[in-house]
């Protein structure tokens, strides 16, 4: 029996938001869209619709967007560290709504905070987010055994090694 273990790789897809006062945050991204101009940005908590609170709303859960308040701006979604939630699912959600693009944040009106950087959204703030970009030599050294992964030896028979072999397994793109 052949065992396969999961392995980092070198690289990161990241893509740059930067805001209308020049201060620029970057996060992984595999989009290769890019923004011709600024946008709004506005915490998803203002968009709330239907029998959504704005406290629901601001995690981006489906239907909770309103397509008129939400429609060509980028909206900043809570996301709890212990949850199950899909970022990717947020990220349909705002799309779903007419949004243009998605960031994570924290805080709510009047300051929303991404990266510890607060945004005064009484001061109608506007951004622009740039396609992803590939940065190589991000996680050396790689490749390296993932920690989920099993490692070898065997704690039963010291002589048997595994994994036989190793394959990218985290943050890799592949079908």
């Amino acid at each position: 029996m052949n065992t396969v273990a999961a392995s980092s790789t070198d690289r990161d897809f990241i893509s740059d938001i930067v805001l209308g006062d020049g201060a620029n945050f970057n996060g992984e991204s595999l989009s290769l869209f890019e923004m011709n101009a600024s946008t709004s940005i506005i915490s998803a908590s203002e968009a709330y619709a239907g029998y959504f609170t704005p406290y629901q709303s601001s995690y981006c859960l489906e239907t909770s967007l309103n397509n008129t308040k939400a429609r060509r701006k980028i909206l900043v979604c809570q996301h709890a560290e212990s949850s199950t939630d899909s970022k990717l699912a947020k990220s349909a959600v705002v799309r779903e709504a007419g949004g243009v693009g998605r960031s994570m944040g924290t805080g709510f009106y009047p300051i929303l905070i991404i990266q510890g950087y607060s945004i005064y959204m009484n001061s109608k703030p506007v951004s622009r987010i740039f396609p992803a970009k590939t940065v190589l030599g991000s996680h050396p050294p790689a490749p390296r055994v993932a920690a989920f992964s099993s490692k070898g030896p065997n704690a039963l028979i010291p002589e048997i090694w595994k994994p036989d072999v190793m394959a990218p397994g985290l943050n890799f793109l592949a079908a």
